[in-house]
């Protein structure tokens, strides 16, 4: 890490410069355009092609010097079947991967687009934004309704959405929501695989550590990212029929698809050498194990409401990411924590009465 921090000024006006040339770019591009309509179609590629570059360019700046994309045939193949992509998040540099990868319109928040410098560049992608409502299931609805809105707009750039609805730490699945399966259309399931050592990109920081995050990041000599695109997934009646039911499924193809390729590798080797009973067993158990990581281990009954209650806890990580802190008496003596007195809806912040 130290002998790349001279190097951490320049990286930071890369980045700069980087976001305030697509927004010049973009902001050209998109003048005089309504933004509820399909772009022409020039103007619709100086979009494309300003901020895959900008994007590009932001991400090496980062250390990302080879982030790779598997499968674009599939995404093709989605595009026209008017296929949503639906994608695993990670890191805050997803955006910037997303973008550099496929250039699509995503789902984010309104405030985004207002962003000093980034924001001109933000709009031209003609994404969606999360409707302001303090009532989480209302704006779940309205979210809801957007995507379903978008979903038959053919001629629109394709949306894409990260229905975990909040940030992982890269090596598990959360609850997906049924928002962005509520249209019934096809699906392009998109697996985001991060190198996530020795220095994570995943959202696994305290609050008030963004900076050090990104510092220990570009410092890092390389780090790594592979966008997996997938064969889209076009849903049954039953599916269209229930949207939680799609979700869960489409889940669980991205959790397939997220096994270890090294369990793979092994298990090939030891199928083409199995000549005897004990080898047999060895290529038996293996099977079952990748069974359980495909169908059990990465998949955990948790969402942003977890995060929340986590926050109400004042539980945090220290700064290397490697415990937990939390106010004494929080945490038991193995370190665990009951969250169901904290949950949104529960937890009653000290100094305010509950609403009756």
């Amino acid at each position: 890490m130290v002998l790349l921090l001279p190097t951490v000024p320049l990286r930071i006006l890369v980045c700069f410069w980087s976001m305030a040339l697509v927004s010049v770019v973009n902001s050209l591009a998109i003048w005089g355009c309504d933004l509820e309509r399909p772009l022409p179609r020039w103007r619709r590629r100086v979009v494309e092609l300003a901020s895959q570059t900008s994007t590009g360019v932001f991400l090496r700046a980062f250390s990302f010097w080879r982030p790779r994309v598997v499968g674009r045939e599939n995404l093709e193949r989605g595009r026209a079947m008017g296929a949503i992509g639906i994608f695993n998040h990670v890191s805050y540099l997803d955006a910037f991967v997303v973008v550099w990868a496929w250039c699509c319109a995503g789902v984010t928040f309104s405030f985004s687009k207002d962003l000093p410098v980034a924001g001109y560049g933000i709009r031209a992608l003609q994404n969606l934004y999360v409707p302001a409502e303090r009532d989480r299931s209302k704006q779940a609805g309205s979210m809801a309704a957007l995507i379903k809105t978008r979903a038959a707009q053919h001629d629109m750039p394709m949306l894409s959405v990260a229905p975990e609805g909040t940030l992982s730490n890269g090596r598990v699945l959360l609850n997906f929501k049924s928002g962005a399966f509520v249209a019934g259309t096809p699906v392009v399931p998109i697996l985001l695989r991060y190198k996530l050592r020795p220095a994570s990109p995943a959202w696994t920081i305290p609050p008030g550590s963004e900076l050090w995050h990104a510092l220990r990041l570009m410092c890092q000599f390389e780090n790594r990212v592979t966008v997996e695109m997938l064969p889209p997934y076009v849903p049954s009646a039953a599916e269209r029929a229930d949207p939680a039911l799609y979700a869960a499924n489409v889940r669980r193809v991205i959790v397939s698809a997220a096994r270890p390729r090294r369990g793979r590798q092994q298990r090939s080797r030891c199928a083409a050498r199995c000549g005897d009973g004990r080898s047999r067993a060895r290529l038996t158990i293996m099977r079952a194990r990748a069974q359980a990581d495909a169908l059990g281990v990465p998949l955990v009954d948790q969402d942003r409401s977890h995060f929340l209650a986590l926050c109400n806890a004042r539980v945090g990580v220290s700064w290397d990411g490697r415990r937990l802190v939390a106010p004494p008496g929080v945490l038991d003596a193995e370190g665990r924590l009951d969250l169901a007195p904290y949950m949104p809806g529960v937890f009653v912040k000290p100094g305010k009465a509950k609403a009756q």
